[in-house]
């Protein structure tokens, strides 16, 4: 791991852990794996979820709350976590961090760019041109 690495530790019902940051998750989600491992009870919701590769899956979620205990955040949280097969999370860690607990956590993603350079320039060359053509007008 790197300090660029989307893995961090997570303690899950006082249960040391992994999980990967995922910021194109909408939602938290935990393996079914991990969830029997720590004995967190989880049933079949109304809806489904869209994963990664765009296929749509039934949607299963915990049943309670799951405690959580993260570094740099005071309080407990307490998230419902939607629950997945264990292949569709990487071996690194028991579950995936979503925009949903991302925003608990306070992880936040830093200088993420909203457009590219050539996007800028252009668009700065355009408003030049409009300039120039206003002024001959």
């Amino acid at each position: 791991k790197t300090i660029y690495s989307p893995i961090t530790p997570i303690i899950i019902n006082d249960f040391k852990s992994y999980g990967t940051v995922d910021s194109g998750a909408e939602v938290s989600v935990i393996t079914k794996q991990f969830a029997k491992e720590l004995d967190i009870k989880f049933g079949k919701v109304e809806g489904s979820l869209i994963i990664a590769d765009g296929s749509m899956i039934d949607r299963f979620q915990t049943l309670e709350p799951v405690r959580i205990d993260y570094d740099g955040v005071q309080d407990t949280i307490f998230q419902k976590f939607d629950v997945i097969d264990n292949d569709l999370v990487n071996s690194f860690s028991n579950l995936l961090i979503g925009i949903d607990l991302m925003k608990k956590l306070n992880i936040n993603m830093i200088n993420v760019a909203h457009s590219l350079k050539i996007q800028r320039n252009l668009l700065m060359i355009s408003l030049k041109k409009k300039k120039i053509l206003a002024r001959r007008q």
